[in-house]
């Protein structure tokens, strides 16, 4: 088993910019996957940050490839506490003959092999002891 994980972030004024790239080998088995992510983020004050990312994994076993763009915003009333919004959209993919999907959102269920498109919405608290 293999995973190998790349990732950078480099900031400029307000913006945010981050990518990485990640590999998942398991050699004997029918999971094989290459994924990619980029995303940026602008600080539209000092509390308030909107953010858009996108994740695409590709399954070199199965040659699909899944797709995950996501917004947020987030909106800090402190150091220690903020609120946030989150818009995720998945495009999953189930790998070859093995069935076990790939999971590519916090919103789309591991066991679900339904591969259909699904749109997740989001809200929360954060406070941080």
């Amino acid at each position: 088993l293999t995973k190998n994980l790349l990732g950078a972030v480099y900031s400029i004024g307000p913006v945010q910019l981050n990518a990485g790239l990640n590999t998942f080998k398991n050699p004997g088995s029918t999971i094989d996957a290459t994924g990619y992510e980029v995303g940026a983020a602008y600080s539209f004050t000092p509390a308030l940050v909107g953010a858009v990312n996108y994740v695409s994994i590709k399954d070199d076993y199965a040659h699909t490839t899944s797709k995950n763009p996501s917004a947020s915003l987030k909106y800090s009333f402190s150091k220690r506490t903020s609120v946030w919004g989150l818009v995720s959209s998945v495009d999953p993919k189930t790998t070859g003959t093995s069935g076990v999907t790939i999971p590519v959102s916090a919103f789309y269920n591991a066991f679900n092999t339904d591969s259909k498109k699904q749109t997740g919405y989001a809200v929360g608290l954060t406070h941080t002891f």
